[in-house]
């Protein structure tokens, strides 16, 4: 913002700058080039550095970058005639080189900003997920130990029907708190991650047909399961299973017709 000549600093004169030479170049995008400003009429009120009673010559070209006009750069003479198309063309390559700079800049900037607040962001969900996983896990640790005491019978008898049904709560019940002991990681995709083992898949889709067994029959639903005697095993972990088989028929009892 400043011109140094011979060791004296001018600093910018007090044209507008809607009407000095950077706001012309950066408003039209046009170069400059002015060989005798005695002679010859400017389309701008004034220069903006050195001495400009005594500035005789100069070029300007705008800092562009694609269609957008970043700012512009300029020389000035105490000379007539001192600089010509060659020195234009020469200043004009030095902007777009400096507007590549400066854009390289301001995209880093930019990047850095939005790594700062994808950080905070990532922060924050991190914090809830904490939070949310604490206050399941207290009411779910509780029903736990309740479903357990029905199955013992501590606290009275249960018939067969009871009991398969309370064995299926307890199952569920179990696996919800997996899920929240590893909610912060529900995104990974890693096999690892993954409790895999043989499991029977029609006893999987029984429990959970049985499990919405009531709300079916309350929509007019009949559920029938039918799977060949000889249907094997799969390597799958049982608790994401359980997790698709309930999303599935819920989806169908939801939205499916009566």
């Amino acid at each position: 913002t400043h011109l140094i000549d011979n060791g004296v600093r001018f600093p910018p004169a007090r044209w507008p700058i809607e009407t000095g030479l950077s706001g012309y170049v950066i408003r039209t995008g046009e170069q400059v080039l002015i060989k005798d400003i005695r002679k010859e009429s400017l389309p701008l009120q004034g220069v903006l550095y050195g001495k400009p009673d005594q500035v005789r010559s100069l070029i300007a070209c705008p800092i562009r970058y694609l269609d957008r006009i970043k700012g512009m750069v300029s020389c000035q003479s105490y000379q007539p005639a001192t600089f010509d198309d060659h020195d234009l063309t020469l200043l004009q390559s030095i902007a777009n080189h400096v507007a590549i700079a400066v854009e390289n800049a301001e995209m880093y900037a930019d990047l850095t900003n939005r790594y700062l607040t994808l950080q905070e962001l990532e922060q924050v969900r991190s914090e809830i997920i904490q939070n949310v996983s604490h206050e399941l896990r207290t009411p779910l640790t509780f029903l736990r130990s309740y479903v357990d005491l029905l199955i013992n019978e501590q606290l009275g008898s249960l018939n067969e029907r009871q009991l398969h049904s309370l064995k299926i709560v307890q199952a569920r019940t179990n696996t919800l708190v997996r899920l929240v002991d590893d909610i912060s990681t529900l995104e990974k995709s890693d096999p690892d991650w993954l409790n895999l083992r043989e499991v029977d898949l029609a006893e999987l889709v029984a429990n959970a047909l049985q499990v919405v067994e009531q709300l079916a029959r309350e929509r007019g639903n009949q559920l029938i399961l039918e799977v060949s005697p000889n249907f094997p095993t799969v390597l799958a972990d049982p608790d994401r299973m359980n997790q698709v088989l309930d999303n599935l028929l819920g989806n169908a009892l939801k939205y499916g017709q009566k």
